[in-house]
């Protein structure tokens, strides 16, 4: 188990809570997870580590979802009736192209959302005229739509 006590220069705990940090493998790709256990004894700070080491490799009801089944819902659920609709799903195929709609939300990091970005910024469009797709639409189709929360989709769904 690594449990431990943050201390800061001096040695003296910088918390009187016992921290967790450890490295899980999720379908295949190692996440090091760490956090407070929100426990003040070292042995429920174990159990507290040990039931969040359960859960990971259990899994919730939404850790296997896909980027293209999640772009798939958004855009029945929330966008659907808008007028920006088509524009929704156009950005949501981008992001599913650039970062691929196979992989697990859970297993997507800022990392992915940014090569996305520098990807999307030096594609093109037109055929007679090539030019750089524009930040601003970069910006639109894939940063905005991958950094979504809950509150702002709840947001859309009211005004929509």
């Amino acid at each position: 188990m690594s449990v431990y006590r943050p201390k800061d220069r001096t040695g003296k705990a910088k918390s009187p809570y016992w921290h967790f940090d450890f490295i899980i493998d999720i379908d295949g790709e190692n996440r090091r997870i760490h956090g407070s256990t929100g426990e003040t004894k070292k042995a429920r700070a174990q159990a507290a580590e040990r039931r969040e080491r359960d859960r990971l490799k259990d899994g919730g009801p939404n850790d296997r979802l896909t980027l293209a089944e999640a772009a798939l819902r958004y855009c029945d659920e929330v966008t659907a009736l808008q007028p920006s609709a088509a524009d929704s799903e156009r950005a949501l195929e981008h992001c599913c192209r650039l970062i691929g709609g196979g992989r697990a939300l859970a297993n997507i990091r800022a990392n992915d959302i940014a090569e996305a970005v520098r990807r999307r910024a030096g594609e093109t469009y037109g055929s007679k005229h090539p030019r750089l797709v524009s930040n601003a639409t970069v910006n639109r189709q894939i940063a905005k739509m991958m950094t979504k929360s809950p509150a702002a989709i709840a947001e859309t769904k009211k005004q929509g």
